[in-house]
């Protein structure tokens, strides 16, 4: 059923995409990121790495204009679980 489908995603959206008031300006890498944090564990360093050289799973968007350390801050604000 469509409208439940609707109802998830919202729900998803929410739940992903402010933790801090911000809404991501690339909403896909956010779920990305939450996905591989708060779902597989796996380490900032480690998703950041992927990410830098291309290699984060299911992400075919653009080369990184943030510093590691930049993009963990800017993602712990995004990204409800980090």
């Amino acid at each position: 059923d469509i409208d439940t489908v609707c109802r998830l995603v919202k729900k998803l959206q929410q739940e992903i995409g402010g933790s801090g008031g911000k809404q991501s300006i690339n909403p896909e890498l956010a779920y990305l990121i939450h996905r591989q944090r708060v779902l597989k564990g796996r380490k900032m360093a480690d998703i950041f790495d992927d990410y830098a050289h291309k290699r984060l799973e299911g992400y075919e968007g653009k080369s990184p204009t943030l510093s590691e350390n930049d993009f963990r801050k800017y993602y712990k604000g995004v990204v409800e679980g980090l």
